[in-house]
Parts: structure tokens; C-alpha cells; sequence
């Protein structure tokens, strides 16, 4: 009886109005402030730790470095009378265990040109030199994430630089963003001062990779060098990151993406960096009516996929395989949609051809060659 007056109940509003029994029905619940802490799915360990990071009146000295002096908490007993907490601090440290290390950060230098300045030799930034090259190879782009993502879990870090190429920089902007997942910044430039700047900023958080360079600041994951403006988010102006935007994701990189969800085995760097170690996977980029279907049929052992660069979003081509993913982008503005391409190749979206090379290689190195769910990953 109780459950027929209930339904009889929703059914008199919803023929009453309609259009406002549906609204009420599918409304969001926005009684409660977002909180990305709640949805953020990589490794929140650190996370309880933000708010000390954050707040320069809990770093260990009074420049905010980590130094000889007095410590800014406890100094002088300025909790507990006379050092009964904390006390001068022989090393600047937070004194009897008081108080916050100032954030530190770990800079990766890859390649372009590095030059020591008050920035670099700041006791609050470690640099490490892994290659010297103006371009990067998968194998080298794991390399790379591997070292990162020890540096993103660690307390010490809260945020990472990486020094390329300008050549390198779409390359180390997209793999790192499908690669790691942590709400730490994670910068990719090819000016080390600017990136530790925009590194310091919490501002920079919970925005995946970001790639700076000059006066912009673009989201790595959209970032390329045929398309500098795409996916810019922001500004460096007089030492400072400006961003027009509140810290989100790119649509590709959401938690509730085919990317995150379906595949969220390629965070597991340690698995494709053995792979590509062992046996890197040969992911040519090819021109359209540029190459000869028969020269890749004869590689096809040692091919394990393609990348074909269409003219605009079209292709001539009818160049498929059975055993080997192709994919078709273009290297325009304009995306590549399933109507573009041949029955049984993957269409490339809006990847650019280095994006679409690097996405195929990170899939193939994790096993995941099913080509409808490689459809997927590049249409979530």
C-alpha cells in the first residue's frame, strides 16, 4: 500500500511538471564545496601534508630555504617560553620536531641548456642530470617517468621540473601525462628557472603536467609544437604564474576516462620500463601516399604498429593490417574521425602524429592491443 501511494505520489508530480520533476530528480548536490582530494585516483600519501607545504608560516626558516638560523617555528621559545619546544636551531630546521620543511623540489635535466643560477642552487632544489639530447625515444621517455615518479612519491619533493629540448618538449609533456598521475606539480620546460618558479606555486597543483615555455604555460597532455597555442593555460609574468583557469583535468585524463579507468595499468611505470629495456616496440610515422604498403607488409615482424599522417582529416589510403594497429592522424588542426579511415584502423581524434606514436607505444608496452579497446583509448 505504502509503496503504491509512493509511486502514485511521483508519477502526480512528474505529470504535473515534467520539465521540473526531471531537473529535481538528476539535480547535482552542490550543498558541499568540491573537494579534488575526494576524487583524485593516483597516490594520496602525501596529500595530508598539503596544507603545511602551502603555508610559507610553517617552513623551517625565515627566507623559507632550508638553512642554518633560527627555525620560524619555535625559534626563542616562541611556543613553550624559551625553547621548551623549540629553542634556537643550530641547523634551521623545525626544532623539536616542530613545524614544516620548507617544499623542495627534484629538477631532471633531459637535454637543452642548463645554466646555474640563484634558482638551481637554491638548498631547496635538487638537480640530477639523466641524458643530455635534443629529442627522446620511448625508452628514453620511460627512463625518465621511472625517476619521476620516485621523486612524486617521496615526502621529501613536492613538486618535479624537467629541463628538454624545445624538440622535446611535446614529446615529454604528453607521455608524463599519461604515464603519472599525482596531483604534485610536474613541470616540463625548456627554461629551468621559469619551471621552478611555476613549480613553487601552488597554484600548480592538481593540473597534471604542465609544459612552460617563454611566457606560456599549456597542459602537457594537449600541448604540441605544431599547434603552440592548443591547450594554453596560462601566463609567467614578472616571476609569476598567472593561470585563467581552476586546477582540473584535461577531458582525456579524468578519472572516469577509458584512459583511468580501463587502463590504468600504464601508471605502472616499472612494467613498461622493463619492456621497452627488454624489447622496445618499432612505431613508425609515416606520410600518407608517402610510403609503400608493401615495404611495411614486409616489416610487419618487427613492426608492431604504424602511425599514418593523413592530408587534413582524409586519407586515400586503404592501407590496413590484421595484426598490426594502425592509426590515422593528421598533423593540422583538423581531428581524424572513424568515417576518415579504413575498416579496422583506429582513428586519431585530435592526437597529433608524435601523440598518437607515443599513446600506441605506451599501450603496446602494456599489452593492451584488443583493437576495439584500442578504439577506446583513443576515443574515451
Amino acid at each position: 500500500m505504502k509503496a503504491a501511494l509512493a509511486l502514485s505520489y511521483v508519477v502526480a508530480v512528474a505529470t504535473a511538471s515534467p520539465i521540473g520533476f526531471l531537473s529535481e530528480l538528476f539535480k547535482r548536490d552542490t550543498s558541499s564545496d568540491f573537494d579534488p582530494l575526494d576524487v583524485w585516483p593516483g597516490n594520496l600519501t602525501q596529500i595530508s601534508n598539503w596544507s603545511n607545504w602551502t603555508n610559507p608560516s610553517n617552513w623551517n626558516s625565515s627566507v623559507g630555504l632550508n638553512g642554518t638560523g633560527n627555525g620560524s617555528v619555535g625559534g626563542n621559545g616562541s611556543i613553550g617560553g624559551n625553547g621548551s619546544i623549540g629553542g634556537n636551531s643550530s641547523s634551521g630546521g623545525y626544532p623539536g620536531g616542530v613545524g614544516w620543511p620548507s617544499p623542495k623540489l627534484q629538477v631532471f635535466i633531459t637535454g637543452g641548456e642548463y645554466q646555474v643560477s640563484n634558482w638551481t642552487q637554491s638548498p631547496d632544489v635538487d638537480v640530477t642530470t639523466l641524458f643530455n639530447l635534443s629529442s627522446l625515444n620511448a625508452t628514453h621517455l620511460y627512463s625518465v617517468a621511472a625517476s619521476i615518479s620516485s621523486a612524486l612519491q617521496s615526502d621529501e619533493y613536492t613538486g618535479v621540473v624537467i629541463l628538454g629540448s624545445e624538440k622535446a618538449l611535446e614529446s615529454l609533456g604528453f607521455f608524463l601525462s599519461v604515464v603519472t598521475d599525482s596531483p604534485k606539480s610536474l613541470i616540463v620546460t625548456d627554461d629551468v628557472d621559469t619551471g621552478i618558479q611555476v613549480a613553487w606555486s601552488d597554484e600548480s597543483w592538481w593540473r597534471g603536467v604542465l609544459v612552460t615555455q617563454k611566457t606560456s604555460i599549456y597542459s602537457g597532455a594537449i600541448y604540441t609544437a605544431s599547434k603552440p597555442h592548443a591547450g594554453k593555460i596560462g601566463s609567467f609574468y614578472e616571476g609569476e604564474p598567472w593561470f585563467w583557469f581552476t586546477p582540473a583535468w584535461p577531458t582525456f585524463l579524468s578519472p572516469d576516462t577509458t584512459l583511468r579507468y580501463e587502463f590504468s595499468n600504464f601508471t605502472d611505470i616499472t612494467t613498461g620500463n622493463e619492456t621497452f629495456n627488454s624489447s622496445a616496440p618499432t612505431i613508425p610515422i609515416v606520410y600518407d601516399g608517402y610510403f609503400d604498403p608493401s615495404l611495411i607488409n614486409s616489416l610487419s615482424s618487427s613492426v608492431k604498429g604504424l602511425v599514418v599522417v593523413s592530408s587534413g582529416n582524409s586519407t586515400t589510403s586503404e592501407f590496413k593490417s590484421p595484426s598490426v594497429p594502425i592509426v590515422y592522424t593528421s598533423d593540422d588542426s583538423e581531428p581524424v574521425f572513424d568515417d576518415d579511415v579504413p575498416t579496422g584502423s583506429i582513428a586519431g581524434g585530435f592526437f597529433s602524429p608524435v601523440q598518437a606514436q607515443l599513446l600506441l607505444s605506451i599501450a603496446i608496452a602494456n599489452n593492451a592491443t584488443d583493437p576495439s579497446g584500442l578504439h577506446d583509448l583513443f576515443w574515451p
